[in-house]
């Protein structure tokens, strides 16, 4: 189950997706490991997807890798997302404090690199 609360807005506009107000969701509380099946991130992942589907955006999350990163205002986390998107591949890149943040962004960074006229 997600705790979190979801501030996002995804939608597709002039060629792009626009990510607002993730910076608001707070960490997530995870049940397992980072990227173990059926923990928060990936619950958090799965209706991130389907909020993009539901707004005609088919997206696909093939594989991920994060590492810490210093940022000027402390830790941060480096998430890299190869997704499928249109049967193209790319990859995103995402940076934040909070790691699900930072997946959400990458995915976001994909979709923009799919768009991008």
């Amino acid at each position: 189950m997600f705790y979190a609360k979801w501030t996002y807005i995804a939608a597709h506009w002039r060629g792009a997706v626009h990510v607002k107000d993730l910076d608001e969701a707070p960490a997530p509380r995870i049940s397992g490991g980072p990227g173990e099946p059926g923990t928060a991130v990936d619950d958090a992942l799965s209706a991130h997807i389907g909020a993009l589907s539901d707004r005609g955006v088919k997206v696909r999350v093939l594989d991920r890798a994060e590492h810490p990163v210093e940022g000027e205002d402390g830790p941060h986390t480096a998430v890299y997302v190869e997704c499928e998107i249109g049967g193209t591949i790319l990859w995103g890149v995402g940076i934040d404090s909070n790691s699900t943040v930072a997946l959400f962004k990458g995915v976001a960074s994909a979709l923009n690199r799919a768009y991008r006229t």
